[in-house]
């Protein structure tokens, strides 16, 4: 009895030994799968709030099953930011993605921080004219000789013919090449540090899908699975998204004008038939050589596109009866496609016709996609596409156009790895949006549209990729699964207003019909994290999670006005103020002169750029540094630190800053010689202004908050905009799981070792 009780404690010690050792292995692929929901900007105490409201069944339910918890956020709180440090495991130092803006290294101007646009060699750069005339004047020479040398018996005039066809055909490939095809054309370089998690999956056969996550472009290095570029892809301009706006409405300005938006002023017509230009891109990044081998500007002449006698005829009108595109004597100026706007008054219509392409759309309504052929040679075209919606037909036409898009078939940079699943993503569902920041926030932003209007266009962008999501998961080949939404942030940043009662532009009329646009935005998330749960089985761990929460923005502090009146930024002298107003375009433009005009850098120690940077006047990084060694660089540093979080709004009483952190005080790493000095984090209601986030310092230290535009995070402090994290799978430690997290714990899931990548987080099981 004794003995047999033993063996039954050793047999009971054995089985927990074995089963524990199974349970602690990892699951292979096979044995697993994984699906990433990731809602931009979704706050955790708005979740919390309307799963108690019982308005999202299906996150209780997972909540119930798994886990629900806070998601903290990075610092700063931004959705590149953010997105990159989950794609690498890497805190925002590392990644070098620390805003959607920073200074350009050695100089004062701003740049974008996601990518950098280049101009790349084409073929053989300044090699092409002479090779492409060589091989095609090789290969007529063998095809003349052979012909000629098989039908008669002529040896030497065989000869002597091939190699006059050869000559001739040299020289009229040669200058055809030189006109037509350029030797630098544009490209873009990712500037995000660290190696994504899904490279190192893909390296160990596990297959991953990932649509549309930040920071992600150009398209690259996935091997064993597919990606779809997101926020990054520019539209044909290079800009993050700049629409158009056709109006006769003479006294029409935009909403705020901080946003770029090319604006087309039409006079009234009789008859109701308008012509005018969509509007492409432009040829600053393409080069040509002359025949000194000198770059020189394309002879729009000698290629067809005017001559003299039609010059003067080159209104809009011409060139759409003549099928021709306009292409302005300025690189810098955008090549115009013309088109006919037809008016009916009567039934509230527009009928819009480009290249053959005719589509009558009804007051409020949206177009489907134009597709848009930008001749740039006759040798080279750059596709685009854009959709149009008809806001107003009368007493004022009012007319928006998209940004002008990448073609997802004809794309000149990579946004899909491999790069053809672009492709074939577009013969299976159309026309889909290829730019990063896929819904149009200028649009409502700006007034360029109505409420309604950009209501329907987010969820059309939401719509097709959910389609996308649920045919993935219906056939289920690959590992795991990562789909990117961006509705959710974008319908909060211009609805916030409407459930704001104390925000300075809550419009309690507006409110009645779209109060609840936020609410619904959760509920339809809702929607769709059951229609996943749906179409996965109990071996699929699912997540659901946001790169950060939201808070009210009523005021906005200008950064560099505080920097100003405090005696760290001084003006030029007989300079008060800065009073100019800064636009997106700006930025991209690139134009020097309209950064830091009045600024004194003799004597400015520090000064503000991007969503909430701090840079000092360093000597030896700065083109004008003058703080000096260590000493002086600390006591600035430690006075903006010890001053700014002392600021008072007198209006209101508050405190708009929470605190200024040191760099190496959130970022254990960073390269000093791009890496903001000092990262300032504002309260709730206050955000830093659009003006100071390019540079400008205007007169007056806050303002009004008087636009859509009107929630936010870029600059709050992290502890206020927590994101939410919910698992399938039960999480006890960390109780706040980090974005960082799931680059150790995806990688340990699958039996690999994550140290050698230095993750700044932890398995979120372990």
């Amino acid at each position: 009895m004794k003995l047999f009780k033993t063996k039954s404690i050793l047999m009971f010690i054995i089985i927990a030994i074995i089963a524990n050792l199974l349970l602690s292995m990892p699951l292979t692929a096979e044995e697993n799968k994984v699906v990433i929901l990731c809602f931009d900007g979704v706050d955790a105490g708005m979740t919390r709030t309307y799963m108690e409201e019982g308005l999202l069944p299906n996150l209780k339910a997972l909540s119930e099953k798994g886990t629900f918890a806070n998601m903290a956020t990075t610092n700063p709180p931004q959705t590149p930011v953010s997105w990159a440090a989950f794609t690498t495991g890497w805190h925002p130092g590392k990644t070098q993605i620390f805003d959607f803006l920073k200074r350009d290294a050695g100089s004062y101007l701003p740049t974008y921080c996601m990518v950098t646009i280049t101009s790349n060699k084409l073929f053989f750069g300044e090699l092409n004219p002479w090779i492409f005339g060589l091989l095609a004047a090789l290969i007529l020479f063998i095809v003349v000789y052979l012909i000629l040398r098989f039908s008669t018996k002529k040896k030497k005039l065989s000869l002597f013919v091939s190699l006059g066809t050869f000559i001739v055909a040299f020289i009229i490939v040669f200058l055809l090449v030189r006109a037509w095809i350029p030797v630098e054309i544009t490209g873009a370089n990712n500037n995000r540090k660290g190696t994504p998690f899904w490279d190192i999956l893909n390296n160990h056969d596990i297959k991953t899908k990932v649509f549309n996550i930040p920071v992600t472009f150009p398209a690259a290095g996935v091997k064993n699975g597919k990606l779809l570029s997101g926020l990054g892809v520019p539209d044909v301009t290079g800009s993050i998204g700049k629409p158009a706006y056709y109006t006769t409405d003479e006294k029409f300005k935009p909403a705020t004008g901080e946003f770029t938006v090319a604006f087309n002023q039409m006079h009234l017509s009789s008859d109701g038939i308008y012509y005018t230009y969509v509007y492409g891109p432009d040829r600053k990044n393409l080069r040509f050589l002359n025949e000194e081998g000198k770059e020189e500007e394309i002879d729009l002449q000698s290629l067809g596109y005017l001559n003299e006698e039609e010059e003067i005829k080159s209104s809009p009108e011409y060139m759409f009866n003549n099928d021709v595109i306009l292409i302005p004597e300025e690189k810098n100026e955008p090549i115009g496609i013309p088109m006919k706007l037809t008016v009916n008054t009567k039934e509230r219509q527009v009928t819009i016709e480009i290249q053959g392409n005719s589509q009558t759309i009804k007051e409020g309504g949206w177009s489907d996609w134009y597709e848009l052929r930008f001749k740039i040679t006759p040798a080279l075209t750059f596709v685009g596409i854009g959709r149009f919606s008809v806001q107003e037909v009368s007493p004022n036409l009012k007319l928006y156009c998209s940004p002008i898009q990448f073609h997802p078939k004809y794309a000149p940079i990579a946004i899909s790895a491999p790069r053809n699943w672009a492709e074939q993503l577009f013969d299976r569902y159309g026309i889909y949006k290829t730019l990063g920041w896929g819904v149009d926030t200028w649009s409502y932003q700006e007034d360029l549209i109505s409420p309604a209007s950009f209501l329907e266009e987010a969820y059309y962008s939401r719509g097709l990729k959910e389609a996308m999501l649920y045919d993935s998961l219906e056939n289920f080949d690959h590992d795991v699964h990562i789909q990117y939404f961006e509705y959710t942030d974008r319908i909060q940043h211009l609805f916030w207003r409407l459930i704001d009662e104390g925000h300075p532009y809550y419009d309690s009329k507006l409110a009645m019909v779209y109060s609840k646009s936020i609410r619904e935005c959760y509920k339809d998330m809702d929607r769709i994290v059951g229609e996943v749960m749906k179409r996965i089985n109990d071996k699929t761990d699912l997540y659901v999670i946001s790169d950060h929460g939201f808070v009210s923005w009523r005021k906005a502090i200008n950064y560099n006005t505080w920097l100003h009146e405090n005696g760290f930024l001084v003006f030029k002298e007989g300079i008060t103020s800065d009073n100019r107003d800064m636009e997106l375009d700006d930025l991209f433009q690139k134009k020097s002169e309209n950064f830091w005009p009045n600024v004194d850098w003799s004597k400015t120690t520090a000064y503000a750029l991007g969503i909430g940077n701090i840079y000092l006047n360093v000597a030896g990084r700065e083109p004008n540094g003058i703080l000096d060694g260590e000493e002086e660089y600390n006591k600035v540093r430690d006075q903006i630190v010890k001053l700014m979080p002392q600021t008072v709004d007198p209006d209101t009483g508050m405190k708009p800053i929470v605190a200024v952190y040191k760099r190496e005080d959130i970022w254990d790493s960073f390269d000093p010689k791009i890496t903001p000095d000092l990262r300032v984090c504002t309260n709730e209601y206050y955000r830093v202004s659009w003006q100071s986030t390019l540079g400008n310092t205007p007169p007056n230290l806050y303002y009004d908050v008087k636009s859509n535009w009107s929630g936010d995070h870029c600059s709050a402090d992290p502890s206020l905009v927590d994101g939410i994290f919910f698992s399938s799978k039960k999480v006890t430690k960390p109780t706040k799981p980090k974005l960082v997290d799931f680059f150790p714990t995806l990688l340990e899931l699958y039996g690999i070792n994550p140290t050698e990548y230095s993750p700044s987080g932890v398995n979120l099981y372990k």
